[in-house]
């Protein structure tokens, strides 16, 4: 196996995508229902791009969003990120407003084979409890975690955990601190790994 370049497809009122991708440095990035997603800035405002290995030749394209969610859902920059149950959920990210915010994305339809690949919706999630810019998102035996970063209302680099809790039910949400686990040492611009218990 090598690795292959795919284009990145440019629609013509479209030129943002080519020239927000090669300007890319620090952002959320993952795998949904087989597409890979990552959240850009153009500019003016948080999009999200996707590329889907099923269908190579419609190369990297913006995401669509016909519920108008894009516009009513808060995503910072360089936030963090991690595939769980089916969605991409990001978390954290600047400027400073959004450095508590988290949200899910989840494309429209689950086969990545559809003509409308590219659609999907957003949902507001819950804020974390500190700023996390830099932090990592995990899930461990199917619970998410957030982890480390900095918490730039404070200036305070964080070695805590804390955990969404929803008990299955999206209006209950709430993440909630986890004191029985803390990083070796307080980080930002980290990875987190469950192996599949071990947090690396």
């Amino acid at each position: 196996r090598q690795w292959t370049r795919h284009r990145i497809h440019v629609g013509p009122t479209d030129s943002g995508l080519l020239r927000a991708m090669e300007n890319a440095a620090f952002f959320a990035a993952g795998g949904v229902c087989g597409r890979v997603v990552a959240c850009l800035f153009d500019g003016a405002r948080t999009f999200l791009a996707a590329f889907n290995p099923a269908l190579p030749e419609d190369g990297w394209q913006r995401v669509e969003f016909p519920d108008g969610s894009d516009r009513e859902v808060c995503v910072g920059q360089s936030s963090c990120a991690v595939s769980f149950r089916n969605e991409l959920v990001v978390a954290s990210g600047r400027p400073s407003p959004m450095g508590r915010v988290a949200a899910a994305f989840r494309f429209t339809s689950g086969n990545a084979d559809t003509e409308h690949w590219n659609r999907g919706s957003w949902r507001q999630l819950p804020q974390l409890n500190h700023s996390r810019v830099g932090g990592a998102l995990v899930v461990v035996e199917g619970r998410l975690y957030a982890t480390g970063g900095v918490d730039e209302e404070t200036g305070e680099f964080r070695d805590d955990f804390e955990r969404l809790s929803d008990n299955g039910e999206e209006r209950s949400a709430q993440w909630t601190s986890v004191p029985w686990v803390k990083m070796p040492r307080a980080l930002h611009a980290h990875e987190c790994h469950a192996l599949p218990t071990l947090m690396v």
